[in-house]
């Protein structure tokens, strides 16, 4: 069971590998809802001994109504609108991403675009060109491709000219 610190960036993808294993099977799915917590630290630790036995317990039942109890703590609608925000404006080598290559920015922007909305293929590949230099235009041919994975393919392919 992999474990969380509390760290919102990083919540999604660790429910999603949470949900893989609940997925496994029933007797899984119930199991989660009492070992999961003995996975968190830090923050997350925190939080989650803070609330009364009464809610912790109700949230052990199962993997279904303790992701509950996270989501509605940890993704208020704050977060939200900062996922929003983030997945907008995250461009090719902002500043805290100053040496990713193409492939690492396609991937990211990826991720940050289906936490944050549902967009049909299309809307993603122009979301994700919004981010990048003029000059990879020249490369791409965005309209050859029918789904983000075609682009991701052809990022990887031109990556030492797109850099």
């Amino acid at each position: 069971i992999p474990g969380w610190d509390g760290d919102t960036d990083h919540i999604v993808k660790w429910l999603l590998k949470v949900d893989d294993f609940s997925d496994l099977s029933e007797r899984m799915r119930i199991q989660l809802g009492k070992w999961v917590p003995k996975r968190f630290t830090d923050a997350a630790d925190s939080w989650y001994y803070s609330l009364p036995r009464e809610i912790r317990t109700n949230a052990e039942v199962d993997w279904d109504s303790l992701r509950d109890l996270i989501t509605q703590f940890w993704m208020n609608r704050k977060w939200w609108e900062r996922q929003k925000k983030r997945a907008r404006n995250s461009t090719y080598r902002e500043n805290s991403h100053r040496s990713e290559t193409p492939s690492q920015y396609f991937i990211r922007k990826l991720d940050l675009l289906n936490v944050a909305f549902e967009l049909d293929n299309l809307e993603i590949i122009s979301e994700i060109m919004n981010g990048v230099p003029d000059s990879w235009e020249t490369i791409l041919n965005t309209e050859m491709y029918q789904n983000p994975y075609e682009l991701q393919s052809s990022i990887r392919y031109h990556e030492e000219t797109l850099l």
